[in-house]
């Protein structure tokens, strides 16, 4: 509780000296601006335009580290920026009703919700929330610990040899970006969904239950090798779990 304090901490204090630089640039003004006109419900609802203009200007900062801009950012990206922002300066009730009138088809909060990812979210990761290939598990584990869910299914491929030159290098490097998801302790569970009874290598004949089991399993194995290697890397105590889901959960 203490760490998820300091973080929302430090985020506000961010904003706050994004809003007092003398130079704000164009697109955080413009931004404040377009968000005030278009703000769901009655006018002067919406959050102040001092509160605007920082977030603006962080995110516009955030975007030029990743040679973006609105216009060519992702669908959609930007307002789940605008969301996690106006959550991490504690304007919960306002970015409820951004999520919302933004996304109106989803019943709970996004994934780059802090409560969820405690890090930053480049676009490279919000891809993946949107593929629903990572997402997390909306309740923490029995024991208290946060679990993403790692899910196969929604990642298939029909190449031959996707398992060596597509499937473990892929994996790696969505877990090197995960990693975020468990800082700062590494204290969590990655569950692995869609690997028993599914198809672990398209393109590939079956080779029965004991060749799938076989697979499964290496690549469990993988998983853990990598996040061992990322524990060392970010100095976590410990390394997440890798346990195996049912393809319902």
């Amino acid at each position: 509780m203490a760490a998820d304090g300091q973080r929302e901490e430090g985020e506000r204090e961010g904003l706050r000296a994004a809003a007092e630089t003398e130079s704000v640039p164009l697109y955080g003004m413009g931004l404040a601006e377009e968000v005030r006109e278009g703000w769901p419900g009655e006018a002067g609802e919406g959050p102040g335009k001092e509160v605007l203009q920082a977030v603006g200007t962080a995110m516009e900062r955030y975007l030029a580290e990743q040679g973006l801009r609105k216009g060519n950012a992702p669908e959609g990206y930007v307002d789940r920026l605008l969301y996690r922002s106006l959550r991490s300066v504690g304007e919960d009730a306002a970015a409820g009703r951004w999520a919302r009138w933004a996304f109106p088809g989803e019943k709970e909060k996004p994934a780059v919700d802090p409560d969820f990812w405690p890090g930053p979210v480049p676009v490279e990761v919000w891809r993946l929330f949107e593929s629903r290939v990572v997402r997390p598990l909306r309740s923490r584990t029995a024991d208290g610990r946060r679990m993403w869910i790692f899910d196969f299914q929604c990642w298939q491929r029909e190449e031959e040899g996707w398992m060596e030159l597509t499937l473990l290098p892929g994996v790696r490097a969505i877990l090197e970006q995960l990693a975020w998801g468990w800082d700062p302790s590494g204290d969590g569970v990655l569950g692995l969904r869609g690997l028993r009874g599914g198809t672990v290598e398209p393109g590939r004949k079956r080779r029965g239950r004991g060749g799938e089991r076989s697979a499964a399993e290496r690549i469990r194995r993988f998983c853990e090798d990598v996040l061992e290697r990322v524990a060392k890397e970010r100095g976590w105590g410990g390394r997440p779990d890798v346990v195996f889901m049912e393809s319902g959960a």
